[in-house]
């Protein structure tokens, strides 16, 4: 194994941590939303007491991502810089006011709406603006109006799609498994949300695919070739809903 490929690994696997955790956090942030609207307090209330602010630590695996991947390949960050400076900026925007939310929510005996759609709406759309983030590798930079072009690629649309999906199912199947034994009924409708969110998921990889196809096709084929991993995911994915 190379040093190139020693240096990815550690780098990707980075990612994938912030990736799964990172999922789990805004999708809580999603769901407490959820329950303030539709008044299921005792859904907004589990989402509080099982997701603490200790969670905003996950940063520091994007951190040891990006240092990372400036140290290993610095030709990296030119590319990322230019290209992306202003999702890049709403992003770490849109992380310091969850974080804030997110703290003021879970101290706060009955917090008030602006800090429930600031920590719900932060968590909805940090995945919207890191998107553009993947679609750069594959499309590249364009002389001129870069920065717009990645952002509105279809590519960045279905990543985003592929990603809210992906945090809502599994930040429910992870608030279904410890609320099962103290509150049931709580645990029920997070399985059952879980079930529609990995539902969700399946139209919406197949949509990255297709725009995966028209960008890179290499990136495309290779991904059709694991198609029976990708079933297995499914079903696993499914069952957990429903198990849990």
């Amino acid at each position: 194994m190379t040093n190139g490929l020693v240096a990815f690994a550690i780098v990707f696997g980075f990612l994938q941590i912030y990736a799964a955790l990172a999922a789990i956090d805004f999708g809580a942030g999603v769901l407490y939303l959820v329950g303030q609207f539709r008044k299921d307090h005792e859904l907004s209330d589990a989402v509080i007491h099982y997701m603490s602010p200790v969670w905003e630590t996950t940063g520091v695996f994007i951190i040891c991502f990006v240092v990372g991947l400036g140290g290993f390949f610095p030709g990296t960050i030119e590319l990322y810089s230019s290209a992306l400076i202003v999702p890049a900026t709403i992003a770490l925007g849109l992380i310091v006011l969850r974080g804030v939310a997110f703290t003021h929510a879970h101290q706060a005996a009955k917090p008030g709406w602006p800090t429930v759609l600031a920590f719900g709406l932060s968590s909805l759309l940090i995945p919207v603006f890191l998107g553009p983030f993947f679609t750069v590798t594959e499309v590249g930079l364009r002389p001129g109006g870069q920065q717009l072009h990645a952002w509105t690629h279809p590519l960045s649309f279905a990543i985003a799609a592929v990603g809210l999906a992906y945090m809502w199912a599994l930040s429910s199947t992870f608030l279904a498994y410890w609320t099962q034994r103290r509150a049931p009924a709580v645990a029920g409708r997070f399985s059952r949300i879980a079930v529609y969110g990995n539902a969700v998921t399946l139209p919406a990889t197949g949509a990255l695919l297709v725009a995966l196809q028209s960008t890179s096709g290499y990136h495309y084929d290779s991904l059709v070739q694991l198609w029976p991993i990708g079933i297995v995911i499914g079903v696993l994915a499914i069952a957990a809903g429903v198990l849990v």
